[in-house]
């Protein structure tokens, strides 16, 4: 590729290869938009904003993955029905079950292509349902409900009173209430359960979000709940965004095109290692910042 001239190389593979990869990634960056525009949407419910997210998502992964969607969505339906029956050993017991499905899959179920396409959504999603099972194991299950209880105590900030959480306890002390004229706090109606087991379609949003599904990255259970009761977008979040981009398609490009062209492979034997090294590592901060950029356009900032 040395014989080629910088505008020759930007012709021929500079331009295709970017044109090739929005193609690719214009699908993820749609969905993604779609439901970073419904969560900034006022008065809406919470439950409506998961299953925004799930039905996006899911529609999201079935266009990437039309013949293999169903492994995804079992694992998220396994792994809900694993999560609500072990109580206290949820970290232990959902790893062994998602490490073990992932071994059936790749083994007896899935053949190679099918599953070296839909293997990197799977991967993410079980990173955050063994994240979510031990979070849920947390004594004070502070990873999993900080953002609620923060966003019950601002509302409590005009009348002055001091919400409690489900089991009668003081959040800050830490002891029983005596106020007997204090109003009776109600159930949280995102949680379905004592133990704060997450309702199914909070569980199904968090893990097939679009912004995360398809190329990452892993987010915390906490995080996903914090865009949900309190999404924010502004300029500063759409120049990161714009800062990932040129910096996913560069990287690309340097993957692609440049690295080949300024290293040709009638260099020394050590310069075409490097390059090839650089080639691949390159691949991967594509991949890095493009995810950076799904994920900011959905509402991580």
């Amino acid at each position: 590729m040395t014989a080629f001239t910088f505008l020759e190389v930007v012709h021929h593979c500079v331009q295709p290869t970017v044109q090739d990869a929005f193609n690719y990634i214009a699908k993820i960056f749609a969905w993604s938009l779609v439901f970073g525009l419904f969560i900034q949407l006022p008065s809406l419910p919470s439950w409506s904003k998961h299953a925004a997210s799930m039905v996006s998502g899911t529609m999201l992964v079935a266009s990437f993955f039309p013949g293999s969607v169903l492994y995804l969505l079992s694992l998220v339906l396994v792994s809900y029905g694993v999560l609500a029956v072990t109580y206290g050993y949820r970290g232990p017991v959902i790893a062994a079950v998602v490490i073990s499905y992932n071994i059936i899959c790749e083994s007896y179920l899935c053949d190679p292509v099918t599953w070296h396409q839909v293997r990197g959504a799977i991967m993410i999603c079980s990173m955050k349902i063994i994240s979510l099972g031990f979070d849920l194991d947390s004594p004070q299950q502070s990873n999993v409900t900080n953002d609620k209880i923060d966003t019950d105590k601002s509302g409590d900030a005009d009348g002055g009173a001091r919400r409690e959480s489900n089991t009668g306890y003081n959040l800050r002390n830490r002891k029983p209430n005596k106020n007997k004229d204090e109003p009776k706090q109600e159930p949280s109606s995102d949680f379905e359960f004592e133990d704060f087991m997450p309702g199914w379609l909070k569980y199904a949003g968090y893990c097939l979000c679009p912004g995360t599904v398809i190329l990452g990255p892993w987010v915390s259970f906490s995080h996903y709940n914090q865009i949900i009761n309190n999404p924010r977008f502004t300029l500063s979040s759409c120049f990161r965004i714009i800062i990932s981009i040129f910096f996913a398609f560069l990287f690309l490009t340097i993957s692609t095109c440049w690295s080949q062209w300024v290293i040709g492979d009638d260099q020394w034997k050590w310069f075409v290692a490097y390059r090839d090294a650089l080639s691949f590592r390159a691949s991967h901060y594509f991949v890095s910042f493009m995810s950076e950029a799904s994920a900011g356009i959905a509402g991580f900032g």
